[in-house]
């Protein structure tokens, strides 16, 4: 019987694990684009070497997704590639100082998904280097609004890409949202107030693995980070975000000038 619920136990993890952007595939249905269209995109590399994606949001601070950093031991294995449309080349390496992972952050429910990444030399902002306007604590997203999300992970077919991509996709009702992962294997529960789902109904069109803790931009500001989803463009099964207004007084906490 203990074997039998452990087992049960390893595959609910396991399928929990596959809900995480960062170990699936990239930007669905999207385009190439350029840093200077997203200067505040920030590739998130970890032993120098690409793993997810974050936003600029102040001269000191990036913003991730906690599932991001979940594992790592030492800010000192962590590096922000900066100012350039490719993650592997160009623009500046910032070394992180400092990570922290959101207090409330659940990497089973993938809850409040948010990390800042610190740094001590403060950036000097230009054309390719800027931070993101982030919505504030009492902004809310309408349903249909469109949003872009821009990241670095692989595309559909498995091509690798080292070119900044963006795709536009759309708020979904929450209730709605809610119902279509009400029928998957794991009934994965979309937190009101603290999780935000866009896609398009038709599917193609979504973030994936590598663009975890990429920003969701809405209204020129930044409504969300990419944190899981139930496969990548799949009809009916839009991308879940963590929904930046929540930490706006965190946020101030860590980052305030």
């Amino acid at each position: 019987m203990k074997k039998f619920l452990l087992q049960q136990a390893v595959i609910i993890v396991s399928l929990m694990i596959n809900f995480t952007r960062a170990h699936r595939f990239g930007i669905i249905g999207g385009a190439a684009t350029d840093i200077e269209s997203f200067p505040f995109a920030a590739a998130f590399l970890v032993d120098n070497k690409f793993k997810c994606g974050s936003s600029i949001i102040s001269e000191n601070c990036a913003l991730t997704a906690a599932h991001c950093v979940q594992d790592l031991d030492s800010p000192a294995r962590v590096q922000l590639r900066v100012g350039s449309t490719f993650k592997n080349e160009g623009g500046q390496i910032i070394q992180a100082d400092n990570i922290i992972s959101h207090p409330n952050y659940d990497r089973l429910k993938l809850n409040m998904d948010f990390a800042i990444i610190k740094w001590k030399t403060s950036l000097q902002f230009e054309d390719s280097v800027d931070s993101v306007e982030l919505a504030g604590a009492s902004e809310t997203l309408a349903d249909g609004t469109e949003c872009i999300v821009c990241g670095w992970g692989r595309m559909r077919n498995d091509t690798r890409t080292s070119q900044l991509r963006s795709v536009s996709v759309y708020k979904v009702n929450q209730e709605i949202c809610q119902k279509d992962y009400n029928s998957t294997r794991v009934k994965f529960h979309i937190v009101e107030g603290t999780m935000i789902c866009a896609g398009v109904n038709e599917g193609g069109k979504d973030a994936c693995a590598g663009d975890s803790g990429g920003p969701l931009i809405c209204n020129s500001k930044q409504f969300g980070v990419v944190s899981s989803g139930y496969g990548c463009g799949l009809p009916e099964y839009p991308g879940i975000y963590a929904f930046v207004p929540t930490i706006h007084e965190w946020i101030n906490e860590h980052c305030a000038q």
